[in-house]
């Protein structure tokens, strides 16, 4: 990319990534350099500044649970932009009050649990970025395991 960029190659500094598998691409996504393809999105871009750029990392301004305010990031939070994971992680102080908040177990193998029948009864966690609040219902941050009555919680201690 940066070679490119001092070649003259990409004018406008920004990349675009599209996880989502469509039809026409044969090994789904894309990774676009110096822009954006507006056929592969409907809506709004939001945009936020990078404060760290080793990690693509980004200010959290706040979270809320069931559209309650939470203290959780009182003091600042940080996360980092990763595609490379389907995971989302908490800092360790925070991590047993999501938990009790969406009703997570831990079962035998020390992973965090919930009953894929209760996904209708648990809250909805919100992002807020940049001034703009990124709502997370159950089923973006619940992930299935197996074939199993259970489904863990895409969050590890």
């Amino acid at each position: 990319y940066e070679p490119a960029i001092y070649l003259n190659k990409i004018v406008l500094l920004t990349f675009s990534i599209n996880l989502i598998r469509q039809p026409s691409f044969q090994n789904g996504g894309s990774f676009i350099f110096g822009g954006i393809n507006s056929s592969l999105y409907t809506g709004q871009i939001y945009w936020s500044p990078v404060t760290q750029d080793l990690y693509w990392q980004i200010a959290i301004d706040g979270f809320m649970v069931n559209n309650q305010v939470t203290n959780w990031c009182s003091q600042g939070c940080q996360a980092i932009v990763d595609t490379g994971t389907s995971l989302l992680t908490a800092p360790g102080q925070f991590f047993d009050e999501v938990m009790q908040h969406i009703g997570a177990q831990q079962n035998n193998y020390g992973e965090f649990v919930v009953n894929c029948n209760d996904l209708q009864y648990m809250p909805t966690i919100t992002f807020a970025i940049n001034g703009v609040y990124f709502p997370l219902t159950p089923s973006a941050y619940v992930l299935q395991v197996g074939h199993s009555f259970q489904q863990l919680f895409s969050c590890w201690p």
